[in-house]
């Protein structure tokens, strides 16, 4: 026979595997080893060195992961790049599309990149041929159409 805290756990662990059942979790397409690569600069902001961003690709062609240098090692602007990316990286291994990413990341009002990785995702963008459009309901210039 079994005893109530025996009969509890098996309960405990049968409401687990259900609950994992009914709520699968997100699963993160891994690169393979050796991958191809692209590496571009783009100036930012009046910083003093290039931005530097390595793309590496599945090999279907997306984009897989992205790695940012933004300076010397230490500096915070290097740190939150670099952290930008890991998170960038992340959110595409996990089946993010890119065009959605872009549409989250911070913009001006003429819907201008803000950011470091903005403007690295639309340079990414634009080398597959899409442009990030305004959002519908918001003139060319990011002002709200009325």
């Amino acid at each position: 026979m079994i005893s109530g805290s025996a009969n509890w756990r098996i309960l405990a662990r049968v409401r687990a595997v259900i609950w994992y059942l009914r709520n699968p979790q997100p699963v993160r397409r891994r690169l393979p080893e050796r991958r191809h690569s692209d590496t571009f600069d783009f100036e930012f902001e009046g910083l003093r060195a290039p931005i530097t961003v390595t793309v590496g690709y599945y090999p279907d062609g997306a984009v897989g992961d992205v790695f940012i240098d933004a300076g010397k090692a230490g500096e915070q602007i290097a740190a939150i790049a670099r952290d930008s990316a890991i998170i960038l990286s992340h959110a595409l291994q996990y089946g993010a599309p890119l065009e959605v990413v872009a549409r989250a990341l911070t913009r001006d009002d003429r819907h201008a990149a803000q950011t470091i990785v903005c403007v690295a995702v639309d340079k990414l963008l634009r080398a597959q041929g899409v442009v990030i459009a305004p959002l519908p309901g918001f003139g060319e210039d990011g002002s709200i159409a009325c």
